[in-house]
């Protein structure tokens, strides 16, 4: 009897191997090419199976396995099954999965004959009698790993024999036939051993060298050292080697030695010098090569090459010493570990080899790590030397690592730097001056004062200035910027623009707070000096100049400047540009920064949108810092530098203002020029006001406050325009303030009884949040006190209505549900219910859940552990309450999803897998544990995963606030399982 399509259906939509079997993956399958050609034929409404084409789609056929059962006594309908999986336009879906389900079949039957189909089948599928036969011996071995014992084991062990004795010369089993193939094999030494033996040994030895974690220890204790001897030979056998082998040889030498002293000594030796004189032939210039894990350093990875060295400098230092100096005379590539180790074993008669390669030309990084090295292990007097030819260096991290060992080690520093600096060579300037900028004494800052108006390389002038900063002056007179000015002039810094395109000749006029122009040369000194800067900032002798700007009368300059910048490409090259119109450009320069941030970011030109936010930040005008804590939300997780960018930006204006981030967020709430909760406006002969209402939209009242349909006609077009504009700004504001307004009833934050009556009682947009949602009264310790409403007409009232008055030393908070009794609930939702309140988030109906099945003494909650989840929902259900994603590991699939609670230093972490970096990829879905740590676990937002639940970082459930264990249950239980 035919299959009936119910039955194919149901069995395509269970999953089979690593095949899913949801309802999408059915779908899928039956919208693609070869659907109606395999149900037909299955269900035998056609006698062939008629498919011209590849179609990935069609994936699901595979999980027409689950219908297939004895594979020796197969009915006619498993045939045909059986004729689908092979069809050459399927096999290539199935072939993994339809291999594996044969061979797992014969092995698991006590009848010879399923062994004998298999192996027909595997043959008619193309696959090799060697690969047959390398799957066979996988899969049998895997199983004993497993410690299971199929039936027919001993059938397929009595074949893997008879093919064992039928070779003449041995064979290395290995195919991909039922997944990633083996690189060696117990259960086949053993039946070597058996059938074979002869050509045990060989098998054996080749293992070493097979296996990617080194064996060869496993190797000679097996049958108490038979193989030792074997081994031996293959490690003194030098002919035909690569890299590689040299490498294993070389590292099983080691562990060899460890295990058997003196047994292996000289081969550990002569393999040694063997690797290095081979690497120094082939590859003299080769700057990375594998790492061995040395015993005599816990542990700790080390380059071959480093490990060669070490044991002969050690134990053979004469041969050592000598390959040392080959490796230099033939200008090889010198590890730094490898001269580390020279300073272990040698002492300070390691110092020329120190010597030799800081003459060798191989990168800043290696210099400077060679540097710290050569502090850290020899004395100052003897290193000094050396380390002042590294004086002229073009780099200026190693001139400042040079200048600033020369400062504190070399007695006579000061007076060697007052004569470079008076030489002609620019590098030895700069590190001079980095030298005087390292001296604490009076006549190094007396030097730097005098050289300063004088120094016309800028590289070097610019390292006296960092020194000297501390010394300018808070506020300069004009005396003192004119001279600066003029100093800058005779150094010839002022004779051409700093770029053709700026030449202040053809840009409008700059103009001071008194509202006179700026000279030309003032102008270009702002220009030049703002080149100067590497970062985002404002240039500490530009300082002066921009103090003197009023910066609306300048906006043409700045609008003018920044089109230019736009014109040439917006390179990250001229960012200085970007940092001067927004220190010194008025309020519209924010909105253009903001437009073409955006634009950066659309584009993925991810580091000019981190300069455009850092460029927000120093205008510092309210509406700029409100668009970088949007910022900071909108780019949290998905684009996180630049939602990093933003994060960073707000925290340095609010440690300059003394404020906390939270309350920074607050103050740049704009009110609109609002008086209170109303703007007052006049339109032909008659008087309104505007409002936001309930809706967070603006509204209009008469003189006798009824709300009009709409804003009076009369009304100019500029005050149409300007509430125009407001309306638009508040789509915005809301779009972000609910979101904060939900974070904060999570992490519980407080307002002083001041602070909340000025948010959210004098600003017309946040009042409507005191209007939609409840609020509580709270005691220096936490604990709600009474919960209040506050209505239309701005007073606070309770639930029966009563007026309520706020205490000075009382602090305000959103009201979790978790903190009420069920009584005290109901009646607040029943009053929101007969007031019409709809809140902007959900406060009052919030689920809550019991924590009566958790162990409260535990750092982890394991419920969760395994559970596969819908696609894609863990992502965007964790990120929809706030989460963001971990860290992204290999593969590119996303290891765990974190919750901040910054107020408490916690931060909430749920292990996932299989969820990809990307929408739309990755494996089948998996909660994990979930649990809180210490905020102080994580460096950048990557958060190390504990191995422990005693790890010191770990939070037990019990000391979780449980308003943030509840929230993150309630996120966690929204996932969609399977």
């Amino acid at each position: 009897m035919a299959y009936t399509i119910s039955e194919i259906e149901t069995a395509l939509s269970i999953p089979y191997g690593t095949v899913t079997g949801d309802s999408q993956l059915l779908v899928e399958f039956r919208q693609s090419s070869i659907s109606d050609p395999v149900i037909n034929f299955l269900i035998r409404d056609s006698e062939l199976l008629v498919i011209t084409s590849y179609d990935p789609s069609g994936i699901a056929v595979v999980n027409l396995l689950n219908l297939l059962r004895d594979i020796a006594h197969t009915s006619p309908d498993e045939e045909k099954i059986m004729a689908v999986l092979g069809h050459p336009q399927i096999y290539a879906l199935s072939h993994r999965h339809f291999n594996k389900w044969l061979i797992n079949a014969a092995i698991q039957s006590d009848d010879p004959a399923a062994l004998a189909v298999a192996i027909k089948r595997l043959s008619g599928n193309g696959i090799s009698p060697h690969d047959i036969f390398s799957a066979f011996l996988q899969q049998v071995s895997r199983m004993a790993e497993d410690e299971i014992k199929p039936k027919g084991e001993q059938i397929v062990l009595n074949y893997l024999k008879d093919q064992i004795r039928k070779t003449k010369k041995l064979v290395y089993p290995g195919s991909a036939v039922v997944g990633f193939s083996q690189e060696w094999n117990l259960l086949y030494l053993q039946l070597l051993e058996e059938v074979k033996p002869e050509f045990a040994a060989e098998y054996l030895t080749h293992g070493i060298y097979a296996t990617r974690n080194n064996s060869v220890l496993e190797f000679a204790a097996y049958r108490d050292g038979f193989y030792l001897p074997a081994i031996r030979e293959s490690l003194e056998d030098t002919r035909d080697s690569t890299l590689y082998v040299l490498q294993t040889r070389l590292a099983s030498a080691i562990l060899l030695d460890d295990a058997y002293p003196q047994q292996f000594t000289q081969l550990k030796l002569n393999l040694a010098e063997h690797y290095l004189r081979y690497f120094l032939k082939n590859y003299p210039k080769e700057n990375w090569e594998n790492f061995f894990s040395l015993k005599d350093f816990d542990g700790a990875p080390f380059p071959y090459t480093t490990c060669a060295f070490y044991f002969l400098l050690k134990e053979a230092t004469q041969t050592g010493r000598q390959l040392l100096d080959e490796f230099f005379a033939g200008k090889a590539f010198m590890q730094l570990p490898t001269l580390k180790m020279a300073q272990i074993t040698l002492g300070n008669d390691a110092l020329p080899y120190f010597e030799m390669a800081s003459k060798m030309d191989f990168g800043n990084n290696y210099t400077l790590e060679l540097l710290s090295i050569m502090e850290e292990k020899f004395d100052a007097a003897q290193s000094l030397p050396i380390i002042w030819n590294f004086a002229s260096n073009k780099s200026a991290a190693i001139k400042e690592k040079v200048a600033t060992f020369i400062a504190m080690a070399d007695p006579h520093a000061e007076q060697k730097a007052v004569e470079l600096l008076g030489g002609t060579k620019k590098e030895l300037r700069q590190t001079a001056a980095f030298i005087l900028s390292k001296l604490p004494s009076e006549s190094a800052k007396s030097i730097i004062s005098e050289a300063l108006d004088g120094e016309e390389n800028d590289n070097a002038r610019d390292i006296l200035l960092q020194s000297f900063t501390a010394s300018l002056p808070e506020k300069a007179d004009s005396t003192f910027v004119m001279n600066m000015v003029n100093a800058a002039k005779k150094r010839g810094k002022l004779s051409k623009p700093v770029e053709p395109e700026y030449d202040e000749n053809s840009l409008p006029h700059v103009y001071d707070k008194q509202g006179t122009a700026l000279s030309s040369d003032y102008v270009r000194f702002l220009l030049y000096r703002m080149s100067r800067v590497s970062e985002m900032t404002a240039e500490p002798e530009a300082k002066f100049i921009l103090a003197l700007i009023d910066r609306e009368k300048s906006s043409a300059f700045s609008n003018a400047v920044f089109q230019v910048f736009l014109d040439k490409g917006a390179k990250p090259e001229h960012k200085y540009i970007l940092a001067l119109v927004a220190l010194m450009g008025g309020d519209a320069i924010v909105d253009k920064i903001r437009i073409n941030t955006n634009k950066w970011i659309e584009e993925n030109r991810h580091k000019m949108a981190e300069f455009g936010i850092k460029a927000l930040a120093l205008h510092g005008s309210n509406k700029a810092l409100r668009w970088i804590e949007w910022y900071s939300r909108k780019f949290k997780t998905k684009k996180a530098k630049i939602g990093a960018a933003a994060i960073e930006a707000l925290e340095i204006a609010s440690q300059q203002l003394g404020i906390t981030t939270y309350e920074l967020a607050d103050s740049v709430i704009p009110d609109f020029g609002f008086n209170g909760l109303f703007k007052e406006f006049s339109a032909g002969n008659g008087s309104f006001r505007a409002f936001v209402d309930n809706n967070f939209k603006i509204a209009f009242l008469d003189e006798s406050n009824k709300k009009l349909k709409s804003m009076p006609s009369a009304a100019a077009t500029e005050l149409k325009e300007e509430f125009k504009a407001i309306d638009k700004e508040i789509k915005d504001i809301v779009r972000s303030q609910s979101s904060r307004m939900e974070y904060y009833l999570i992490i519980q934050r407080r307002w002083s009884t001041v602070q909340w009556e000025q948010l959210f009682l004098s600003n017309p947009v946040m009042f409507i949040y005191a209007t939609r949602l409840l609020w509580g009264i709270y005691n220096s310790r936490g604990e709600l006190q009474s919960t209040f409403l506050c209505n239309d007409d701005t007073s606070l009232i309770d639930l029966n209505d009563e007026e309520v008055a706020l205490p000075d030393d009382y602090l305000i908070g959103l009201v979790h549900p978790f903190e009420m009794g069920q009584e005290l609930l109901t009646g607040w939702k029943r009053k929101f219910f007969e007031l019409s309140i709809v809140q902007p988030f959900a406060q009052l109906d919030r689920k809550i859940f019991s924590t009566e099945n958790l162990d409260l003494s535990a750092s982890s909650i394991n419920q969760y552990k395994g559970k596969e989840t819908m696609p894609d929902s863990i992502r965007g259900t964790l990120e929809k309450f706030g989460w963001h994603r971990g860290a992204v590991m290999d593969g590119g699939m996303i290891e765990s999803f974190n919750q901040l609670y910054d107020r408490a230093g916690l931060v909430a972490v749920l292990e996932v897998e299989g969820v990809g970096a990307a929408y739309g990829w990755g494996g089948q879905e998996k909660l994990g544990r979930l649990y809180v740590v210490k905020q102080s676990a994580t460096i950048r937002n990557i958060y190390h995963l504990p191995l422990s639940e005693t790890e010191e970082n770990m939070v037990k459930l019990r000391d979780v606030p449980a308003i943030f264990l509840n929230e993150m249950l309630m996120a966690v239980e929204s996932i969609k399982l399977k």
